[in-house]
């Protein structure tokens, strides 16, 4: 079946899938390169290692569900990079991986019945012609229109021998100001951030889905189909001044300490008085090192 543009449905970047393009699972590769490249996140980089590494060596009988949360720049899409990187033989080209972007692939409320008849589609058919694995990531669902989540209820909790092998990753803004602001009391307290713990960042999640009736994740975390919710936290100057000098090595240029202060200096910090974090965490990042290199 084919659908025209007018319809907005499914411009995704990988939409076919072969079986000859075995899971190559690299966790070794994994955990080294979260600690060598994904900054100031303790907390989401010991639930994603612990929660994958538990899924592929005992292979579950559901899909494993994680739901990504945190303001912009703070790492979602980076480390779900780094995931597909080791997990699969192609990394973030494989076949296997398959990206929706909310506001593009979903981006009208009035097509929500149509979205929700071909995104049920879509997966039953996927998912059953993959016998090795493949990873699901759903981007800012915090723009999803209602009507749709519901619809991935039965995917996510799913028993069987392809389903079991599935991982989804749903990555959302949801949350990201309530967990900006335990991060800076925490800081006030004069806590080191590494002690911030898992358990009470866990409980904004029901304390939001209590309060906020039309939350998207409402449903599912009603129906006990999100394994883990995976906070990730501000990040401070210090986390942005790696991710400059991270940025300069990799496009060719000496990491010189003036350089990236001044760099880390072009970025903006909240709170006003504090300057502890960064609005834009590491997302203009990229961008400003081209600027200062010429």
């Amino acid at each position: 079946m084919e659908f025209t543009d007018n319809e907005c449905i499914f411009a995704l970047e990988n939409m076919r899938l072969y079986d000859r393009l075995s899971l190559s699972a690299n966790l070794t590769g994994l955990e080294a390169s979260f600690k060598r490249e994904f900054y100031g996140q303790h907390l989401a980089t010991r639930v994603l290692l612990s929660s994958i590494k538990g899924h592929l060596k005992t292979k579950g009988s559901k899909p494993l569900v994680l739901s990504l949360h945190g303001w912009t720049g703070t790492g979602k899409n980076f480390a779900t990079e780094l995931i597909a990187q080791h997990l699969f033989k192609h990394g973030i080209h494989s076949n296997f991986i398959y990206k929706f972007i909310i506001p593009l692939h979903f981006p009208h409320q009035s097509l929500a019945a149509l979205y929700r008849s071909q995104l049920q589609q879509w997966i039953t058919s996927n998912v059953t012609r993959c016998s090795k694995g493949g990873l699901f990531v759903f981007d800012e669902m915090d723009k999803i229109p209602q009507g749709i989540v519901d619809v991935l209820k039965p995917f996510l909790d799913a028993r069987g021998n392809h389903f079991c092998k599935m991982i989804f990753v749903f990555l959302s803004n949801t949350g990201a100001k309530l967990i900006n602001q335990h991060a800076l009391e925490h800081y006030k307290l004069g806590d080191e951030r590494e002690k911030i713990g898992l358990v009470t960042l866990e409980e904004l999640f029901h304390q939001i889905s209590e309060s906020d009736p039309n939350i998207w994740y409402n449903d599912l975390l009603r129906s006990e189909v999100i394994d883990h919710f995976v906070p990730f936290l501000p990040l401070e100057r210090k986390h942005v001044k790696q991710c400059i000098q991270r940025d300069l090595r990799d496009k060719g240029n000496p990491a010189v300490e003036g350089l990236v202060d001044h760099i880390a200096d072009e970025m903006t910090y909240f709170p006003e008085r504090e300057k502890l974090f960064s609005i834009s965490g590491c997302k203009k990042v990229s961008s400003k090192v081209d600027v200062a290199v010429g």
